[in-house]
């Protein structure tokens, strides 16, 4: 906690994530990382503790079944992992890389009025597209917002929700 800078300090609940990560990267990632770092391999061990403690991708917004944290909890999670090993912090690191654009809508209007999160899906189809077709001719109204009219190349899961 910056005593200098107030504005810069960590709210309790990002120092107490500071704490859980630190003791989850003490006990179970940093013994492995220096056999990890010898015979250049990936660190499994370190990556199943990551995914049981729900750390690898702490930025996925609530709607979409993650954690729903802000870009200061990213960084501590990988900060405090890269304290322990540096390649294991690759993890949330380039998973929070990977999924913005994901998490970027193509275009905000009809994304915000019509676009449920994939989770809501049912049917196995691309919504995202023919709900944005529609909001674009009906409500939008901007040539820039125009949907491209290509067909969705993303095939039903067994559950029948979308797969990304």
């Amino acid at each position: 906690m910056s005593l200098d800078y107030p504005a810069f300090a960590l709210t309790p609940e990002h120092e107490a994530l500071r704490e859980s990560v630190r003791a989850l990267a003490d006990a179970k990632i940093a013994p492995h990382a220096a056999k990890v770092d010898q015979a250049a391999e990936f660190p499994w061990e370190a990556h199943d503790a990551i995914v049981k403690a729900e750390l690898q991708a702490v930025h996925i917004p609530e709607a979409y079944g993650g954690a729903g944290a802000d870009a200061i909890a990213t960084v501590i999670v990988i900060e405090e992992v890269a304290r322990a090993c540096a390649s294991t912090s690759l993890i949330p690191a380039v998973n929070k890389l990977g999924t913005v654009p994901l998490l970027l809508p193509t275009s905000w209007a009809p994304s915000r009025c019509c676009s449920p999160p994939p989770r809501s899906s049912s049917s196995g189809t691309c919504r995202r597209s023919r709900a944005a077709t529609r909001c674009s001719l009906a409500r939008c109204r901007s040539p820039r917002q125009a949907p491209t009219r290509r067909p969705c190349r993303r095939a039903p899961s067994v559950t029948g929700t979308p797969t990304f």
